[in-house]
C-alpha cells in the first residue's frame, strides 16, 4: 500500500474518533462535517492497487456505515420528523459516566511520537498496543453478543446489530494499530522483527473480526474453495450427521411440507414471496376483483355501510397511493386494530427519519424510482411477513364505503392517498377480514417489517417472591428497571436501531386499552418525557411524572 494510501486511512480513522466523540456529546452538525471527511478519505484509500480484499471490504463497510450516519444528521438539521420541530435541537444527553479523556495526537499537523519521522520505536509499538487493547475489549464484547444471540436465535430486537457494531470496532481499531505499525517502519526505513510479529498477531486477530462479522451478516465468502476443498468432505466429529441437504437454491421435502402447511391461514391460500413476484400482471381491461371474496365486517361497519366502492368512485381527483410517507395522516376509524395502526404509525414515521423503505418497499406495482403507484385495475400485492416467511397478499381496491362516501376503514388524511387502506386491508385479509379482535404492535411490526420484536415488562410486574404458582403461569420474560428501560429506547431510538409502540394497562384510564406508537424521546435534566401518537392521530406529549389524567401538551 502506497504512502498517500496510509495516510488517508489514518486521516480517515483519526476524523472518525473526533467525530464519534462529537456525536455523543450532540454536536451533530461538527460530526457530520468530520463523518464526511472520513468517508472522504477512505475512498481515497481504496484506490490503492495493492489493498487486500479483507482490507477492502472493510474499508467498503466503514464508508456505507458512516454514510447512513450523516443522512440521518442532515435530516435533523432541516427540522426534525415530518416538518414538527425537532425536539432534540436543545436536550442534553442523559447523565452517564464521564468518558475517559484521550490524547488527540492523532489529530493535527504532528501526531505525537507515530508522526514524526525518525520517532523512536516505542512510539509506534505504545500506539498499536493502545489501539489493540481497544480492539481486545470490543472484540470480546461482541463475542459475548454473538454466543448470546446464537443461543436465542437472535431473539432480542437489535441484539445481532450491537453484536455487528462491536465487531466492525474491534477490526477499525486493529486496522488503527496495523497503520501506526506501518507509519513507524517507513519513518525507520525498516521493519523489526517484534513489529512484524505484532502485525501479524494484529492481521489475525483484524481477520477473525472481520469473519466473524461477515457470519453475523450472512455474507458468503467470496473466496472460493481449492479443488482439495472441494474433493475431500469433512469428517464428522463424534455427532450424528444432518440429512443429506439438497442443492443451493432447492429446499428439501421436510422445508416443503412446512410450507405448505404453513401457507394455509383463515382459508386463504398466501405463498411465499419470491422474486418472480414482481412480474405479476397488474393490468387489465376491467377492474380486478379477488377472487377470495370481500372481507368479512366488524359490527360497526356493517351498521354504516352503504356499499363497496373503488378509490376512483368516493376520492376527489385522481387517487394515488402514496404522496407522502406521514405517521400523522394516519387515521383509525371503525376497526379495532389499533396495535396495526400504531404499528404503522411507527414504522412510516422511521422511513420519513432513516430513508429506509420499511412502508413503501411493500407495495407492489412500482415504478422506476422503486415507488408504490395507482393502479387503475385496481390489483396489488403487499409483501408481509407471516410464519416466519415473507409472503404474497393480493388484495384488490374495492373499500368498505359509508355515507357521502366515508372510508370506514383506516385511511390517510390527505383524502387522495391509498396506501394506509391497502396495506390495512391485506394485514386483516391474513386475519380473518375487518372483524379483527386485536393484536399487540409486537406481531404487527414483525408482519410489516420482517424484525424480531422484544417485549419488555418491568419489575414490579414481577410475581412476589414464594409465589411458585404465579412464577410458573408466568413466560419468561424480559423484567427490568423502568430507568435503564429508558435509558436503552433513548439510545436505541437516537440511532434507529429500533421501532418502540406501548401498550397501557386498564387502569391508566386515560391511554386505556389501545396502543401507541412513540414518535420522539427526549431527556431534559432529569425530566423524561416522550411524544406519543394516539391511532386517532392525536400527538401528545407525557412524562414519568405524569399524573393519570393529565396529559402534557
Amino acid at each position: 500500500m502506497g504512502d498517500a494510501a496510509s495516510d488517508a486511512q489514518e486521516r480517515g480513522l483519526a476524523a472518525l474518533e473526533r467525530a464519534r466523540a462529537l456525536d455523543k456529546a450532540g454536536k451533530i452538525q461538527e460530526a457530520a462535517v468530520l463523518y464526511k471527511e472520513h468517508v472522504a478519505c477512505f475512498k481515497t484509500a481504496m484506490r490503492a492497487p495493492n489493498l487486500s480484499g479483507g482490507m477492502r471490504k472493510l474499508l467498503s463497510d466503514s464508508i456505507e456505515e458512516w454514510q447512513k450516519r450523516v443522512a440521518q444528521i442532515e435530516p435533523q438539521q432541516q427540522g426534525g420528523v415530518g416538518g414538527m420541530p425537532d425536539y432534540f435541537a436543545d436536550l442534553p444527553e442523559a447523565p452517564t459516566t464521564k468518558p475517559v479523556s484521550r490524547p488527540s495526537s492523532r489529530a493535527g499537523a504532528s501526531r505525537g511520537a507515530t508522526s514524526a519521522a525518525g520517532a523512536s520505536s516505542s512510539g509506534g509499538h505504545a500506539k498499536a498496543e493502545e489501539d489493540e487493547k481497544k480492539g481486545n475489549s470490543a472484540l470480546t464484547t461482541a463475542m459475548d453478543l454473538h454466543e448470546r444471540g446464537r443461543r436465542t436465535s437472535w431473539a432480542q430486537a437489535g441484539e445481532k446489530d450491537k453484536a455487528l457494531a462491536a465487531y466492525t470496532q474491534a477490526a477499525e481499531c486493529y486496522f488503527a494499530a496495523l497503520a501506526a505499525l506501518k507509519q513507524q517502519a517507513g519513518a525507520r526505513g525498516g521493519e523489526e522483527t517484534s513489529a512484524k510479529d505484532i502485525e501479524a498477531r494484529l492481521t489475525t486477530k483484524l481477520k477473525d473480526a472481520m469473519s466473524r462479522a461477515e457470519d453475523i451478516k450472512g455474507v458468503v465468502k467470496a473466496t472460493p474453495a481449492t479443488p482439495t476443498q472441494q474433493q475431500q468432505p469433512r469428517k464428522s466429529v463424534g455427532h450424528p450427521r444432518s440429512p443429506a441437504r439438497p442443492s443451493q437454491g432447492e429446499l428439501s421435502s421436510e422445508e416443503v411440507m412446512v410450507l405448505r402447511d404453513s401457507s394455509t391461514i383463515n382459508g386463504k391460500l398466501f405463498l411465499p414471496w419470491i422474486e418472480q413476484d414482481l412480474q405479476e400482471t397488474f393490468a387489465f381491461n376491467k377492474p380486478w376483483t379477488d377472487p377470495d371474496g370481500l372481507l368479512s365486517l366488524s359490527e360497526p361497519q356493517r351498521e354504516k355501510l352503504v356499499g363497496w366502492s373503488r378509490p376512483s368512485q368516493v376520492m376527489p381527483g385522481e387517487p394515488r397511493m402514496i404522496n407522502n410517507v406521514n405517521p400523522y395522516s394516519i387515521k383509525q376509524d371503525l376497526i379495532t386494530d389499533c396495535s396495526f395502526v400504531a404499528s404503522l404509525c411507527i414504522a412510516s414515521a422511521f422511513e420519513r427519519r432513516f430513508h429506509k423503505q420499511l412502508i413503501t418497499g411493500i407495495i407492489y406495482p412500482q415504478d422506476a424510482r422503486r415507488m408504490p403507484v395507482y393502479n387503475p385495475a385496481g390489483k396489488y400485492l403487499v409483501k408481509l411477513t407471516v410464519n416466519g416467511v415473507s409472503r404474497k397478499v393480493v388484495v384488490d381496491d374495492l373499500l368498505p364505503t359509508g355515507g357521502k362516501g366515508r372510508l370506514l376503514c383506516s385511511a390517510s388524511a390527505d383524502k387522495s392517498e391509498l396506501w394506509v387502506s391497502i396495506i390495512e386491508k391485506a394485514y386483516l385479509k391474513v386475519n380473518g377480514g375487518y372483524d379483527f379482535p386485536g393484536s399487540n404492535s409486537g406481531i404487527d411490526l414483525f408482519a410489516l417489517t420482517g424484525w424480531l420484536p422484544e417485549q419488555i415488562l418491568f419489575e414490579e410486574h414481577r410475581p412476589p417472591k414464594g409465589h411458585t404458582s404465579a412464577r410458573r403461569a408466568q413466560p419468561l420474560d424480559n423484567y427490568e428497571t423502568a430507568e435503564r428501560v429508558w435509558q436503552r429506547l433513548l439510545s436505541a431510538h437516537r440511532f434507529g436501531d429500533c421501532l418502540i409502540t406501548v401498550a397501557t394497562s386498564a387502569d391508566l384510564y386515560w391511554l386505556r386499552m389501545h396502543d401507541k406508537q412513540i414518535l420522539i424521546f427526549a431527556c431534559k435534566g432529569c425530566v423524561l418525557v416522550l411524544l406519543y401518537v394516539l391511532p386517532s392521530s392525536r400527538c401528545c406529549w407525557a412524562s414519568r411524572f405524569d399524573v393519570p389524567g393529565v396529559v402534557l401538551g
